[in-house]
């Protein structure tokens, strides 16, 4: 029997790939400890974080628990532009157009600035267990 949280997370992998959509390769960010990881320091360990500026900083998102994080109301919503996944969880960034659009996947390690393409267009966070 598959739960609820499995039927809306293939509803949104398929309405991303129905319409089109690319999600961004969580490959394109940086991984690992090379330059510049200084920045996201303030993230705490087995925690996803969004930052509202490029390089980390001004931390607007830091959640560990797994489910659907809508931003409305928050100081996160269309802000994120860089982030640090040090939990063990793939994230999805989300926007909303209408459903859930994917606009970017982020593995667990992954960290960095987003592309263009996902950079400030995040409305919700899907923490996936």
């Amino acid at each position: 029997m598959r739960s609820a949280a499995g039927i809306a997370i293939g509803a949104i992998l398929f309405l991303t790939a129905g319409t089109g959509a690319g999600v961004a390769s969580a490959y394109e960010a940086r991984t690992g400890s090379g330059a510049g990881v200084q920045h996201y320091d303030s993230c705490t360990a087995n925690y996803f974080c969004g930052y509202d500026w490029l390089t980390g900083g001004n931390m607007v998102f830091q959640q560990n628990a797994c489910g659907l994080y809508k931003l409305a109301g928050s100081p996160a919503i269309d802000r994120i532009a860089s982030i640090d996944n040090k939990s063990t969880h793939t994230v999805l960034l989300l926007d909303w157009v209408g459903y859930w659009d994917v606009i970017w996947e982020s593995l667990p390690g992954n960290w960095g600035d987003l592309p263009a393409a996902a950079h400030d267009k995040a409305d919700g966070i899907l923490i996936l267990c």
